[in-house]
């Protein structure tokens, strides 16, 4: 995933045009964007304005965030009884589940790249459209 090269917030450390899509579908969604949290590999649940330093783990590194540590985050946060939805691919979509079985995950099975961007460019516009 393209990262900023220097310490941002998070809303600004995912430069890519697919992250920047998941946000933009996600603040669609949400009632509030103190809602949003980013989902990253190795620091977990992550507020828009949470500044950190650019890294490079995946969710397969050894170092990477783990199920149980997310749910700590949750809890710690009050968010795991709160309703949840993942604008993600598989991987990420399965490591939400293990903590909020119910999470609504509108990208999933999708084919590919290509389909996870028709999907959120609904969500943008359908939503925006309101």
């Amino acid at each position: 995933m393209k990262k900023a090269d220097t310490a941002s917030a998070a809303a600004a450390l995912y430069t890519g045009s697919y992250a920047q899509m998941c946000l933009r579908a996600a603040w669609q969604l949400a009632a509030d964007a103190a809602d949003i949290r980013i989902l990253s590999a190795r620091h977990g649940l992550l507020r828009l304005t949470t500044v950190i330093e650019p890294y490079d783990t995946r969710l397969s590194d050894y170092d990477a965030i783990t199920a149980e540590q997310l749910h700590d985050q949750a809890a710690a946060a009050e968010l795991l009884h709160r309703p949840v939805i993942v604008l993600a691919g598989a991987e990420y979509t399965r490591l939400v589940r293990e903590v909020w079985p119910h999470a609504e995950a509108p990208l999933l099975g999708s084919r590919g790249i290509g389909e996870h961007r028709q999907r959120l460019a609904r969500i943008i516009y359908a939503e925006a459209a309101r």
